[in-house]
């Protein structure tokens, strides 16, 4: 990647990983490695995740938005990944490669089905007065 990009690249604050036309991940930013805790020694294609990407929907062509996907990292904890995903193509339109990028929004993820779950205790309290 070139120096301008890989700079740009960096600098977000979420996960990006670059993928190639076999769905094999070639690059992860700084973000990425510390958001799925894998360190620089960490060789690429490496993701903690197998089969968890939507690799074959980008190498379709097809764009993917806030799709969640639960993930278990190396030192056991399990994450909750938000992902947004691209296709990367050639000057003559070829599908290449794929580029995602994801924040992690397990906490997020937590609060929503906590709240879940208070409404629907105060529903059955509430129902209970009814009666």
């Amino acid at each position: 990647m070139e120096r301008s990009k890989l700079s740009l690249v960096q600098s977000v604050g979420c996960g990006v990983l670059v993928l190639d036309g076999q769905g094999q991940v070639t690059f992860a930013n700084d973000a990425a490695r510390a958001l799925l805790g894998l360190d620089e020694a960490t060789p690429l294609p490496c993701f903690p995740c197998p089969g968890t990407l939507p690799v074959e929907a980008l190498l379709r062509g097809e764009v993917v938005a806030g799709e969640e996907i639960s993930c278990r990292l190396a030192d056991g904890s399990c994450r909750i990944l938000s992902l947004n995903g691209a296709p990367l193509r050639d000057a003559g339109g070829t599908i290449v490669g794929g580029v995602i990028d994801f924040n992690d929004v397990t906490e997020k993820s937590r609060a929503r089905e906590e709240l879940r779950r208070s409404e629907g205790h105060m529903r059955r309290l509430i129902g209970g007065l009814d009666e």
